[in-house]
């Protein structure tokens, strides 16, 4: 394995990073966004992008020359965005499922409008997830999981899944959901007839973010600055990686069936050798606190509150 490679550009781009683990590394002139407010990037099935602000959601055909083709504007942050399916599997169809506070919107890009709004949440809503054609879940700091009919436009369940605030839920690959807390805990449910299959004990403090890595694997990173895996069928945690960070890990982000990513407040961004439990590389952000990775085509995307960095693991980087 390489040891750690950084390109870094001129003072005057936002900052734009390329780390990879293979030679010939490529530039991505992403930073003629111009903007030092982006909080997410999201890839469109119709191969266009969103980008969120905190009060701006912009649809373009090609970051790199910066052609907007929608905007959408609100007055509030914008939050949790996700693409969902539509009935008629129309490419030009697109329509988006995003948060404000504790309100879900479903917004049409095509017809430019919100079709539906859901504000059966008290608090504010921390994670969105589609289930299945029409039916939407979520989880909000009001310790709910709530299952929507976008299309008949009501809520079908209501799941009081904590004793504190929920950070996030996933779907795992058997269509149960799991859900991570402040309370400490990552539940597994049933959503058919809402029953709790399993909770996993383990962490000794909040838990930021799960992912289901293989079946029936889920890893949590937590505040306790420990990364644990999980067996959620049989309820045991088994391995434990301490220590995993210098300070508060906030996320974690699957990139293939052997590698996973960590990133937290102390500036760093971690590559994990999934098999032997072991670090392959560290990036190191210079202190800059960093807002969002995700996933994103086979290459990661990781932005901070200053500009804009790029990982990947691919030797051709035609995204933009």
């Amino acid at each position: 394995m390489e040891k750690k490679s950084i390109e870094k550009f001129h003072s005057y781009y936002a900052p734009l990073y390329i780390l990879k683990y293979k030679k010939n590394l490529k530039r991505i002139f992403i930073s003629r966004l111009k903007t030092i407010n982006i909080s997410k990037i999201l890839f469109l099935s119709n191969s266009t992008y969103l980008t969120t602000s905190y009060d701006t959601i912009n649809q373009y055909k090609n970051l790199n020359l910066n052609d907007k083709i929608t905007t959408i504007y609100e007055t509030n942050d914008i939050t949790n965005i996700i693409e969902i399916e539509n009935e008629n599997k129309n490419k030009n169809e697109i329509l988006i499922a995003y948060s404000i506070s504790n309100i879900l919107k479903i917004y049409s890009l095509k017809e430019k409008k919100i079709i539906s709004l859901f504000d059966d949440h008290e608090w504010a809503i921390t994670s969105i997830l589609e289930y299945s054609l029409n039916k939407i879940l979520t989880s909000a700091n009001d310790k709910t999981i709530k299952l929507f009919n976008i299309k008949e436009q009501f809520c079908i369940m209501n799941i009081l899944a904590h004793s504190w605030s929920i950070n996030k839920i996933i779907k795992l690959k058997n269509n149960y959901i799991s859900s991570c807390s402040w309370d400490k805990s990552i539940k597994v449910w049933e959503l058919n007839e809402g029953f709790l299959i399993s909770e996993l004990i383990g962490h000794f403090e909040n838990v930021n973010d799960i992912i289901e890595f293989k079946e029936n694997l889920i890893i949590s990173v937590s505040e306790d600055l420990s990364i644990r895996f999980w067996d959620w069928k049989n309820e045991k945690c088994i391995f434990i990686i301490e220590n995993a960070c210098f300070d508060s890990i906030l996320k974690i982000v699957y990139l293939n069936k052997n590698v996973f990513i960590t990133y937290s407040d102390d500036g760093f961004v971690k590559f994990w050798d999934f098999e032997n439990k072991k670090i392959i590389q560290i990036f190191d952000c210079d202190g800059f606190y960093i807002k969002y990775i995700c996933n994103i085509k086979n290459s990661v995307f990781a932005i901070w509150i200053n500009g804009i960095f790029v990982f990947s693991n691919e030797r051709n980087l035609n995204l933009l």
